[in-house]
């Protein structure tokens, strides 16, 4: 059984996005401040990151080289074994207030974005389900030895549609708000 870590979800994604390539605690801090559209206080944030990849370094999934400024971080090997549970995000909750609250067009628009990029994650674990069952279909071999992949690939499939519905809702929230705003 793999080794389970917990780690902000917006971090992991932003890790994930930058694949193997040496990556810095701004560059990290940018991309959750662009990404989740947050007016956070840039040091705050910075202070969050560099926290996150300190256990992250302590646990042997990122390693680190250089000091201060100049410090940058990779990804070893073990990352990609370790299963990672996701904390919640403290400003989560604030994030819909502050999207409802929005008059710019910026929360909108970034939702919308999103919703698309998790449509296209949905569409390929449907491919996923889909291959998983054409090779079970095969033998009852394929069938024991595929079951818990495919398994995985279900509840992600359903977990991604569980957050496509919420995406659309918010969505829909947000514009009905932007327009009694008019």
């Amino acid at each position: 059984m793999s080794e389970v870590f917990r780690i902000n979800q917006n971090l992991y994604e932003a890790l994930l996005s930058l694949g193997k390539s040496h990556f810095t605690i701004s560059v990290i801090r940018d991309h959750l401040l662009e990404f989740n559209g947050a007016q956070d206080n840039k040091q705050a944030v910075r202070l969050a990151v560099s926290r996150q990849l300190r256990k992250l370094e302590e646990a042997g999934l990122v390693k680190s080289s250089g000091d201060g400024r100049r410090k940058s971080f990779e990804k070893t090997e073990r990352f990609d074994t370790v299963r990672f549970e996701f904390k919640k995000n403290r400003q989560s909750k604030c994030l819909m207030a502050t999207a409802l609250k929005d008059e710019s067009k910026n929360i909108y628009e970034s939702l919308r974005k999103e919703k698309v990029d998790i449509e296209s994650e949905l569409t390929i674990a449907l491919d996923e389900i889909e291959q998983f069952k054409m090779l079970m279909h095969r033998s009852d071999t394929m069938r024991e030895i595929l079951a818990s992949e495919y398994n995985v690939a279900t509840r992600k499939a359903a977990s991604l549609m569980a957050k496509l519905n919420v995406w659309a809702k918010a969505i829909e929230l947000t514009a009905e708000h932007r327009g009694k705003q008019c």
